[in-house]
């Protein structure tokens, strides 16, 4: 059996030039249901996927660690899966 620590799923539609008109981002392994991270896919819309700077990949990233309620398990600590969570939301556009 395995079980994940944290897990992000997204996708984004891009059109053609490279900006982003639709978003879906949720997070597990987080809260006690798999949430869907609303103001997250907001702030993404009509950005230029390629040409993210460090402060709206930040921004990003604590928009989707907002709906973050970690448990410490035996798996990882709560202090643990947010700050996976923070890294990878931030790392997907690198």
């Amino acid at each position: 059996m395995e079980i994940s620590i944290v897990f992000l799923g997204y996708h984004f539609q891009i059109s053609k030039n490279g900006v982003i008109e639709n978003a879906g981002i949720s997070c597990g392994a987080v809260a006690p249901v798999i949430p869907f991270a609303h103001t997250a896919c907001e702030f993404m819309i009509g950005k230029q996927v390629n040409h993210l700077n460090d402060f709206e990949k930040e921004e990003f990233a604590k928009r989707v660690l907002a709906y973050a309620t970690p448990i410490s398990d035996i798996r990882a600590s709560a202090w643990y899966r947010k700050e996976v969570l923070f890294n990878i939301s931030k790392g997907i556009f690198q």
